[in-house]
């Protein structure tokens, strides 16, 4: 369960970006353009990031880009994040082995995993925290929360995982500026 970044000459990377565009195409909607994009893999999982445009007159609608999940196989699958299944599998081998990615790349993963997307904040004084102790893995982060037009608001969340990979997401505000630590 290693982490590698996707290339478009890679055949995993052709047969993700398939079974995503087919998708795309099924359900695509008049008023909406979908693009996507490969970002990562770890094991047989091909994370995809998804963008939708609308129209230039719809603009109080922030439509955040969200990642989806192709599980390479026999019969390679499309899976809709967030997942629990997936997140389980994910944290239960790299909470048996931190080692097997850098801290920001396993981040990164559980996060995408359990919220569907990658809206944290990591930049220098507040990348998110990653302690697992006594049974419980703990990861802080801040993001930021748009709503229409306005100002991003900054939100500290905290990801909780027990024991047996059940996972819980609490966050507060915490105004508009990111606190320093």
């Amino acid at each position: 369960m290693h982490y590698h970044n996707l290339s478009d000459r890679d055949n995993e990377t052709k047969i993700a970006m398939s079974v995503v565009n087919e998708k795309l195409r099924s359900n695509q909607v008049a008023h909406k353009t979908q693009k996507a994009y490969p970002r990562f893999r770890i094991g047989n999982m091909a994370f995809v990031e998804i963008f939708t445009a609308l129209p230039e007159d719809v603009k109080d609608l922030d439509i955040p880009p969200e990642y989806v999940v192709v599980v390479l196989g026999d019969e390679s699958r499309l899976v809709r994040l967030p997942n629990k299944e997936l997140f389980a599998k994910f944290a239960s081998a790299v909470r048996a082995d931190p080692d097997l990615m850098k801290p920001r790349q396993r981040t990164m993963a559980a996060l995408v995993l359990a919220t569907g997307y990658e809206n944290y904040i990591d930049r220098s004084g507040v990348e998110p925290s990653w302690e697992d102790e006594d049974g419980t893995l703990t990861i802080r982060y801040y993001k930021y929360v748009r709503k229409g037009m306005s100002r991003p608001r900054v939100e500290l969340c905290t990801l909780t995982v027990a024991e047996n990979q059940d996972y819980s997401i609490e966050c507060c505000d915490v105004g508009y500026d990111v606190p320093r630590e």
